[in-house]
């Protein structure tokens, strides 16, 4: 017997919920508001000075650049932009870009959309666009048969 469909895209989204899946676009979101209220520069010397890391930067597969990125910032920067949120986005990219020695990630994007178009920060973008490759590979294992752990290990 399988788990239904609810139950396995519920277990999906009960793994999204760290900081480097599922929060990550908040905490770029947020490091936006910051940098709108104080100035890139400003905001990226103080996350750097004591230590820390800046959101929505770096990523372990996409090393050379994430392929997501590009076409979602072209998305959000043709978003309506009273404020010019997307001129603080730019402005984070470059600075960032002159200080970091890896590349923005999708999270940057997703918290670009959130920060450009004043989403509220709880709203679940990531686990949003993964249901649907979720649902999708629960309807793909359907009909294979069934993977079952035997828990066999050998020592060398």
């Amino acid at each position: 017997m399988r788990a239904d469909p609810y139950a396995a895209i519920a277990a999906g989204l009960c793994v999204v919920g760290g900081p480097l899946h599922g929060t990550a676009s908040t905490a770029a979101a947020e490091l936006l508001d910051e940098a709108m209220a104080s100035g890139a520069r400003t905001t990226v010397d103080r996350v750097l000075s004591s230590g820390g890391r800046l959101p929505g930067f770096g990523h372990s597969v996409y090393r050379k650049g994430d392929p997501r990125l590009a076409p979602l910032l072209e998305s959000v920067s043709s978003l309506p932009d009273p404020d010019n949120r997307m001129g603080v986005v730019e402005e984070l990219l470059v600075e960032a870009g002159r200080r970091l020695g890896h590349l923005p990630n999708v999270d940057l994007g997703l918290g670009a959309l959130s920060f450009v178009g004043v989403l509220p920060r709880d709203a679940s973008l990531f686990a949003v666009a993964r249901i649907a490759g979720w649902a999708a590979h629960y309807d793909e294992e359907r009909s294979e048969r069934p993977v079952r752990y035997r828990g066999i290990t050998t020592r060398n």
